[in-house]
């Protein structure tokens, strides 16, 4: 299955240092491409829930530029709805600083609504981003388009 999702960072406040009080503020535009998504049950019950793993590829493009991989545990309830925790690893560059780095997400899927919460782990990152740290959440429906807000600091 191949899936687009068209990512805009709808408000991202980088600081640099505390250098007399002033910061700098930086917008973004971002899209990442889910290249594959393998999901497989390894649990499923008689009343329709069940657990699943889902391998993901993802290209990232915009300020943020590479690729993704990352893995979902998925546990769903007889309705549909999910909830999930992943452990991605990015390699590529963001704002132009090139290095690796590996990012917690929470979440969950309600009603044709994924709401995810994710944060960079702290002492993955490599590399230009090795001082990079950062907390991002996002709330998409079925459209594929995705407000997506970061906050970060190098």
């Amino acid at each position: 299955m191949k899936i687009l999702f068209h990512i805009t960072i709808a408000s991202i406040l980088v600081t640099f240092g505390d250098v007399a009080g002033l910061g700098r503020e930086q917008s973004m535009k971002n899209t990442f491409e889910i290249e594959s998504w393998d999901e497989v049950p390894y649990l499923e019950l008689e009343n329709s829930a069940k657990y699943s793993r889902a391998k993901l590829s993802k290209r990232y493009a915009g300020a943020m530029n590479g690729n993704g991989q990352l893995e979902y545990l998925m546990a769903y309830n007889e309705k549909g709805a999910a909830h999930f925790v992943g452990i991605e690893h990015f390699e590529g560059e963001v704002d132009g600083k090139i290095g690796t780095l590996s990012v917690a997400h929470k979440g969950s899927f309600k009603k044709g609504v994924v709401t995810s919460t994710f944060e960079i782990i702290e002492g993955s990152q490599t590399g230009k981003l090795v001082s990079l740290n950062g907390q991002g959440s996002y709330t998409t429906g079925h459209s594929m388009i995705v407000d997506f807000e970061f906050d970060y600091a190098f």
